[in-house]
């Protein structure tokens, strides 16, 4: 009986949902099929009494139900207002984005592959992008829209039915071809149970499969029901064995959807971006002029261009299907009539267009290279000549489609973006003597011979960073072959693909690299196609390989066209050599020269006293090492095998007894002070320590020019120690035979024996006196003003220098301290003596940044308070991280406060991070009334409490609204002018109506205006705009997926006479405005019975509206989650005889019904009101009031079970209590 009374409160929310679209019909089918595949074996059950899916199968049935109806040929709308030539993302949505799949299989006349390769997760190489972007976009709409809504206006709550399920860590099947970053939803177990039942799940779709045909049959006013609901069977449902196949089978992955790593984003594109009219504004006039007059004659040809297209487009048309053609080309059918009347005709035409455009393309050749004095008028030929020479020099940076510099490498980007309009500046001047360097009359060259060199050396840095020049007949060529370099900076391997020069017939905009190695596909990259000339050009592109192979290919894409296939191979021999002078690959044997070299193997060298650097890879590179290399210097045995077993613990290598400076480098190197280490060894085998060889290399200006080699067994011998069979044995370093100790000097100290395969080095500079004391544990720049101040005491000859930016006053010889803006680091020079090194010292200083938890978008670092716009906040996505990085770790991590919603987020402290989970708190950010949010970092310290705001985030807000109404026979016009705080990319307008007595605000308009409009009007009949109680409601459009309609926000008192953000009640044609007024302020104020007893006085002036108080506690407390004021006007109610039994019974309603579900709003004090209040009802002695208190034990039982913000004691106490109280009933 209580699965059949689930059951029925579930058809009812179908039968009675507010549906926009047929999203919400193909979600419940989607959970039933899913359900149904995963029932048992592949769900996960949750402690709150729900059962876990995979969310990937929810999205492919998703995808799979809507692809026969938008692949149909007959145009089926699917949302209101979408129509065959919708251009509204809005009105699209789902649509745009399955399109480019669907055109792909219809393209190649294979619609019916679609199912196949869904069901064994194989996505075409040439949609990967586009299927990434499908799943994307539907995988956002059911979380942010269709789950968030489905069910939530009957139990007025967010995720009733299906919920996101983020914190699951267990592993479950997925579908990688419809992979998204949420990894699973949850159903209620009463749910899952209807579900699984064959004969109620098919009653569901049953009742589904009506209400999408009558839905859609009210979009499509002729469309045959009886054919669509067969559709909607044929594609959204299979017999088991067919379910089987497509779903359950679980195949393994063919290939995955390619996420690009977002790690490194492309440099600031302010100057590279910038059109060509900007960008040569400098120009001299003169130079303008001609270029315009050749501009013209292109516009010319590329119009006749045009033309021939349109004629060559409609020449391959069916003209078995003539009826598409005045619709698909915008002409009337009388002349499409005539256009085909004659085909030979047009046949004949097409050819004289093809000569015509021949001659039209050898025109343009001739006038290019100013050859053509016949077509030419005569006056102009000389002027042509005469600039001949200067536009050859710029016509390719003066073409539309290309960017200014498109072929240049990444050091001039870097010059352009970070020198700012200094760089702008060089940039124009050397443009401007590019262009006249025949007539430097005039010109105006403020950096003396800056720019000059700036050009001079332009073609041979060209054809240094892009590959040397060869001939070949007579032309110059250049290597653009991709290659492996090694980044130095970031410490990671690229695969740098150079400027790449082709021919294609497509019309694509972008060139699409997809890279391979050993285990598949591995990642993709796009590139805008510029043309020039008669070819097309890409930029230079390079792409982070993530992990080792020993081969990689590359395919490289136009559209649906594969242009060219490189194949590198790479860690042949299992290792690779890169050139230390450019950090390219090498391809040949590695003979000379300094080289880096990335191994997996150990390294042997010979002789022993070379050195070299080396560093570790991480990820899936963990195992390779890097190192650099002198090959003229000595010898590299490259993998070489190494004798002896592998048995480390018979020998254990340390160095303590020393002090280092953790927040110190000088040359990249620790800093030990005050006292020199000792080395720790410990054996099992006095022989095996006679094997062990320390070697001490002079690493910069140290007063040792040679390595000195102690052999342990000759130096316990010279020094006649009496050593044990094993144990333990210390060397002190601070003997002047190994190490200088009263001076500054860095070493590398290597411990090595071949018998164990033992291989250590210590490398460390040695400053014997340095005291160093920052002003603050931790930095954070609250203000630009904000300074760091360090007092270091050392040696009297030490000296510290830095840039200008560093103050440094010397107190004495030993003693200064240095000033300076906060920052990450400085950097300078310390010199003592004949020594001189590089310095750096690093500051403890706390940054944060956004992420995702997939690292989809890993933001930029801040080391200071930031105001951040709503915009920019939300267009991280939803699964926003905020990772902060302190200088160091403790016990105490601290907290995330958000105010004023009052939320103390937790840490969880990970490899050096501290990560906070915004995403689970986005909901209560957004119901936040106040237009600035604060983000705080909380850490106590000892009994200190130190909170550092990292940022604010300013919300959207609109000032000053004035409304203004005027009508005329038969409409009401609303007149709405505002200010804005900060600008949103579009903006949504809702006008509600205040209900009567307990039903909701009703929608009475709605419209989203663009950003920069600041009024608008609505125009609504008399009938609808009546007195009445209204809300205007401004919403910030940041997503196509956004829904229009919303819940109504509720409202909420600031302080008198201030509405919240962006929510602004007004009346109409209502008596007794300014009692409304005060009424508000009392129940905002707590003076309840009084603001009642007003409310009842404007019922009494305007008979229409009835229940106004009702109205307010709905309104002002029960949708603004008021939750204890609320309940204490439901006591007053129950202790006074002013109010009937029907609003004692509303009353009743009011607590089970809205405010004991939403259990995350509710604290222990609340269930105590909760509690102390249905024993006044009950005391009221009403049959309805009993009836709904008892029908209502689970509910109550739930709530208290889910509640987080109640611990254990109070939760069994309550538990008890309620249980007791209903047993009495």
């Amino acid at each position: 009986m209580e699965e059949l009374g689930v059951y029925n409160d579930f058809i009812e929310t179908i039968q009675y949902e507010n549906i926009t679209s047929t999203y919400n019909f193909s979600l419940i089918i989607s959970a039933i099929n899913t359900v149904q595949d995963f029932s048992g074996e592949g769900s996960n059950i949750l402690e709150t009494n729900r059962r876990a899916y995979p969310f990937s199968c929810l999205i492919a049935y998703f995808i799979q139900n809507y692809y026969s109806i938008l692949s149909e040929e007959e145009f089926i709308p699917q949302k209101p207002g979408e129509t065959k030539y919708s251009n509204s993302k809005q009105k699209l949505a789902l649509r745009e984005y399955m399109n480019p799949v669907i055109y792909y299989y219809q393209d190649n006349n294979k619609k019916e592959d679609f199912y196949k390769n869904l069901r064994t997760n194989f996505v075409p190489t040439a949609i990967q992008a586009e299927w990434k972007l499908m799943v994307e976009k539907t995988g956002k709409l059911i979380v942010s829209e269709l789950m968030k809504d489905f069910g939530s206006s009957k139990y007025d709550y967010n995720y009733p039915f299906l919920k996101p399920e983020i914190n699951i860590l267990s592993e479950n099947y997925e579908y990688t071809s419809c992979s998204y970053q949420l990894k699973y939803f949850s159903i209620p177990d009463e749910l899952n149970n209807i579900f699984i039942n064959n004969k109620l799940s098919s009653e569901i779709k049953d009742i589904v499969y009506k209400l999408w045909t009558y839905y859609t049959s009210d979009l499509k006013q002729n469309l045959n029901r009886e054919n669509f609901e067969s559709l909607l069977r044929k594609t959204t449902e299979s017999s088991k064995s067919e379910k089987d196949e497509l779903f359950s089978s679980r195949t393994e992955d063919i290939i995955s959807i390619p996420i690009e790593n977002p790690k490194f984003k492309s440099l600031d594109p302010e100057y590279l971006f910038n059109p060509p009219d900007n960008l040569f504004a400098n120009i001299n006039e003169n130079i303008a002029i001609k270029y315009a007059y050749l501009s013209e004659k292109n516009k010319e040809l590329n119009c006749l261009n045009a033309e021939i297209e349109l004629y060559n487009r409609f020449l391959d048309e069916d003209y078995n299907n003539l009826a598409d053609i005045p619709e698909k080309y915008n002409i009337s059918g009388t002349e499409t009539e005539e256009k085909i009347k004659n085909i030979d005709q047009i046949l004949n035409f097409k050819s004289e267009i093809d000569k015509l455009s021949k001659e039209n393309k050898t025109l343009n050749n001739k006038l290019r290279n100013n050859q053509n004095s016949e077509e030419i008028n005569k006056d102009n030929l000389e002027l042509i000549k005469e600039i001949n020479e200067d536009i050859k020099q710029i016509e390719s940076l003066l073409n539309f489609k290309s960017k200014p510099f498109a072929y240049t490498n990444e050091p001039v980007k870097r010059f352009l973006t970070y020198s700012g309009e200094l760089a702008e500046e060089i940039l124009y001047s050397s443009l401007s003597l590019l262009a006249n360097k025949n007539n430097s009359v005039g010109l105006s060259n403020n950096y003396g011979i800056l720019p000059t060199q700036f050009i001079k050396g332009y073609e041979k840095w060209i054809d240094q960073k892009e590959g040397k020049s060869n001939r070949e007949d007579g032309k110059i060529t250049r290597n653009n072959n991709p290659t492996v370099i090694y980044n130095k900076i970031h410490g990671d391997i690229r695969l740098l693909i150079p400027q790449q020069i082709f021919n294609t017939e497509s019309d694509s905009d972008y060139i699409q690299f997809l890279v391979y190695d050993n285990r598949g596909f591995l990642c993709e990259k796009k590139s805008p196609i510029y043309e020039y000339d008669d070819v097309s050009k890409t930029d230079e592109v390079q792409i982070i390989l993530n992990r080792p192979s020993e081969n990689y290919s590359i395919e490289m894409l136009a559209g649906k066209q594969c242009i060219k296939q490189f194949r590198i191979i790479f860690l042949k021999n299992g290792y690779a050599a890169f050139s230390y002078d450019n950090l390219k690959l090498v391809k040949s044997k590695v003979k000379s020269g300094l080289n880096y070299i990335l191994s997996k193997n150990k390294i042997e060298i010979k002789p022993e006293e070379a050195i070299i650097e080396q560093g570790k890879y991480y990820g899936e590179w963990t195992g390779y090492t890097y190192h650099l290399v002198d090959f003229d210097d000595f010898k590299v045995e490259i993998g070489s095998e190494l004798t002896g077993e592998t048995s480390e613990k018979d020998l254990v290598v340390d160095l303590h007894g020393y002090e280092q400076l953790s927040s110190i480098l000088i040359n990249g190197k620790p800093v030990i002070i005050k006292t020199l280490p000792k080395v720790s060894i410990k054996y099992k085998d006095l022989n095996l320590l006679y094997e062990t060889v320390i070697s001490i290399h002079p690493s910069g200006n140290t007063k040792i020019e040679n390595a000195k080699i102690i052999n342990l067994k000759q130096y316990f011998t010279d020094n006649q120690y009496n050593l044990p069979l094993n144990g333990e044995i210390n060397i002190d370093l601070s003997n002047e035979v190994f190490i200088c100790k009263n001076s500054v000097s860095a070493y590398i100290i290597r411990i090595r024996n071949k018998k164990c395969r033992t291989d250590q080095r210590f490398e460390f500079t040695f400053v014997p006196s340095f005291d160093m004391k920052y002003d603050q544990l931790e930095y954070f720049s609250k203000n630009p003003d904000d300074v760091v101040k360090i007092d270091i005491v050392s040696m009297p000859d030490l000296k510290l220098e830095f840039d200008d930016s560093v103050s440094v006053n010397y107190i004495n010889k030993e003693h200064l301290n240095i000033i300076f803006p906060v920052r990450d680091f400085i950097s300078g020079k310390i010199k003592f003596n004949d020594y001189a090194g590089d310095l750096s010292i690093e500051i403890p200083i706390l940054s944060w940044r956004f992420e995702n938890p997939d690292n989809s978008y890993i933001g930029p670092k801040y080391t200071s308070f930031k105001e951040i716009s709503e915009e920019e906040f939300y267009s991280i996505g939803d699964h926003k991280i905020l990772s902060l990085f302190p200088s160091h770790l403790d016990e105490n991590p601290g907290y995330l406060v958000i105010d004023p919603i009052n939320e103390v987020i937790p840490s969880n402290p990970n490899e050096g991070k501290i990560p906070f989970n915004i995403f689970k708190y986005l909901y209560k950010i957004n119901l936040v009334t106040e237009s600035l949010i604060k983000f705080s970092y909380l850490k106590n310290k000892g009994h200190i409490t130190n909170e550092i705001n990292l940022f604010n985030l300013n919300r959207w807000e609109v000032k000053n609204l004035d409304w203004d109404v005027s009508e005329n026979s038969s409409e009401r016009i609303i007149s709405l002018k505002w200010e804005e705080k900060y600008d949103v990319p579009e903006k949504n307008i809702i006008i509600w109506k205040a209900g009567i007595n307990e039903t909701k605000p009703q929608v009475i308009e709605h419209k989203i205006i663009s950003k920069d409009e600041k009024e608008t009007e609505f125009r609504i009949n008399k009938s609808r705009f009546t007195q009445g109680i209204y809300y205007i409601q401004f919403i910030a459009v940041f997503d196509e997926w956004q829904p229009q309609i919303p819940k109504f926000p509720g409202e909420q008192q600031i302080f008198p006479g201030e509405q919240q953000i962006n929510v602004f009640q007004r009346t109409f044609k209502l008596e007794g405005k300014e009692i409304l007024e005060e009424a508000d302020i009392l129940l905002e104020n707590g003076k309840y019975l009084e603001a009642i007893e007003e409310y009842r006085g404007i019922e009494k002036l305007n008979p229409e509206i009835r229940g106004l108080w009702k109205q307010k506690i709905q309104n002002r407390l029960i949708y603004t989650h008021k939750f204890s004021d609320a309940l204490d006007i439901l006591a007053l109610i129950f202790n006074n005889s002013t109010f009937g039994n029907m609003d004692k019974t509303y009353a009743t309603q009011l607590m089970f019904v809205n405010i004991l579900p939403l259990n995350e709003y509710l604290s222990g004090a609340e269930y105590i009101k909760i509690f102390n209040i249905t024993i006044l009802m009950l005391s009221n002695n009403d049959n309805t009031q009993r009836k709904i208190i008892s029908s209502k034990k689970e509910t109550v039982a739930r709530s208290i079970e889910n509640c987080n913000n109640l611990d254990e004691e109070e939760r069994k106490k309550l538990h008890t209590s309620f249980k007791e109280l209903y047993s009495r009933l």
